[in-house]
């Protein structure tokens, strides 16, 4: 992210991603909260629901099991009987 280091010891390590080498400050440095994979903030993305910090694989199939779950509530709702409160 263009972030400047001015001395190695701010160095806490590096993105896991195998394409990505950025080297990780205390500041910029992320873990997945479901596998806990170490990455960078263009690799390791906030999830709004959960308000976790998610890899973009784990956020991908996150929001895949939303949808089935989403189509399925929609496919079911008119067999559903719904309690009124």
């Amino acid at each position: 992210n263009g972030e400047a280091i001015s001395d190695a010891s701010e160095i806490k390590g590096q993105c896991q991603i195998p394409e990505c080498s950025m080297l990780l400050t205390q500041r910029t440095m992320r873990f997945c909260n479901i596998c806990g994979e170490v990455g960078c903030p263009k690799h390791i993305v906030f999830d709004d629901e959960f308000e976790v910090w998610l890899c973009l694989q784990c956020a991908n199939g996150l929001n895949r099991r939303r949808m089935i779950g989403n189509v399925f509530r929609f496919l079911t709702a008119p067999f559903v009987e719904r309690i009124e409160e």
